[in-house]
Formats: structure tokens, sequence, C-alpha cells
């Protein structure tokens, strides 16, 4: 009996030992770690696609603002202008009316810019009398009643001149007349100085007067 005990003993513990040592574990940790690896994977997967389709149903809806560029500054190269003469706003007053109803009516500032431009000549649409005792320096006689007389005896003096009538100012109309009557003979380049004599002399600007007899 002893003996059949010990052989039982004997062959339980060979049994033990000859029992494998299973070899699952390491590929069972394999396995989970090519699982977690590819799991990563496709979640980075799925963030990048969402992140693309984000993007362009932006872009559907919201228009890319291009990003600015630095551009050079043109600058433009200074042309010469031409010096002219003539004030823009004045030039009317050195044109050919083609009717008498153009014919432009001016004030003192206009007057004395036509007198200091040295193109223009001033008409005394008043009486001689009158023209003797003073006058626009300059000026010539041509009174309303005798246009057909005086105008012909300065047509030298009148040729391609600025004729600017004036008489006794506002309510006159002896330089309207006078005006009318150059237009007839011919001459397109007439103005009427409405503020006359008594505005220039006013404005105390060039004149020429009569001197006093002496004692």
């Amino acid at each position: 009996m002893a003996k059949k005990t010990a052989k039982k003993a004997v062959k339980k513990v060979s049994r033990k030992k000859a029992l494998p040592v299973p070899a699952k574990k390491p590929a069972k940790v394999i396995m989970i770690a090519l699982l977690i690896l590819l799991l990563a994977l496709a979640f980075g997967g799925l963030v990048a696609l969402a992140k693309s389709q984000k993007t362009f149903i932006k872009g559907l809806f919201i228009p890319a603002v291009p990003t600015p560029t630095a551009t050079a500054i043109v600058v433009p190269t200074a042309v010469p202008t031409k010096t002219v003469a003539l004030p823009g706003t004045n030039q009317r007053l050195f044109e050919a009316s083609k009717t008498k109803e153009e014919m432009p009516s001016i004030d003192i500032t206009q007057a004395k810019f036509l007198f200091d431009s040295g193109k223009a000549i001033f008409i005394d649409a008043r009486s001689i009398e009158e023209y003797e005792q003073a006058h626009i320096k300059g000026a010539l006689p041509i009174p309303a009643g005798l246009t057909q007389e005086n105008i012909p005896k300065f047509a030298t003096m009148l040729k391609d001149k600025i004729l600017v009538t004036y008489c006794h100012g506002s309510g006159c109309h002896l330089a309207n007349k006078t005006a009318n009557a150059l237009f007839d003979a011919g001459y397109r380049k007439v103005c009427i100085f409405w503020g006359g004599w008594p505005h220039w002399t006013e404005a105390k600007f060039p004149i020429t007067q009569k001197e006093a007899p002496k004692p």
C-alpha cells in the first residue's frame, strides 16, 4: 500500500512538472497593443476628416479672406503744368460773344482784373464833358450818342482788345447802349462794367483827372 501511494505521489509530481507554461499572455499583449494602435489611428483619421469637412463646409458659406500681400506704392511722375495767365473763372471775359445777350456784365473785381491784364481798354459812355473832367485811366470817350462818329475814329486802338464799357453805374444804361453799338460795328469781345464810375472811384483805382486851372 505504501508503495502504491508513493507511486501515485510521484506520478502527480511528474504530471505537475510536465505541465507546459502557457505562452498565450505575450500574444494577448501584442494583440491588445495593436488594437489600441489601430484605434488611435482610426480616431486620428476621424478627427482629420472632421476638420477637413468643417473647413469645407465653412468655405461654402464664408468666403475665404485673401491674405494681404505687400504691394509697392507707385508714385506718379510729376508732369509739368502749363502756366495759364488767365484764371479759369475769368476766362469767359476774354472770349467772343455770339449775341448781344451773351456780352458779360462784370463787377468791380473783374473790371480791375481786366484793367491789370493789359488786354482790355475801357470805353467811357458818359458825356464828353464828364470824360474831360475825369475818367478811368486809359479810357476812350465813346458816348452813347456819339457811337457812329467815335467808334471808327478809335478803330485802330480798339483792335484786338477787350472793350469794357462803363457809365454812371447801376441804373444807367449808357454803357449798355455803347456796348450794343460796338457789337453792331463788329466787335465781339465786349464787357459791360455795371458798377461804372462810382464803384471805380470808391475803390480808388487809377483815374485821369483834369488839372485845375492855375490861379
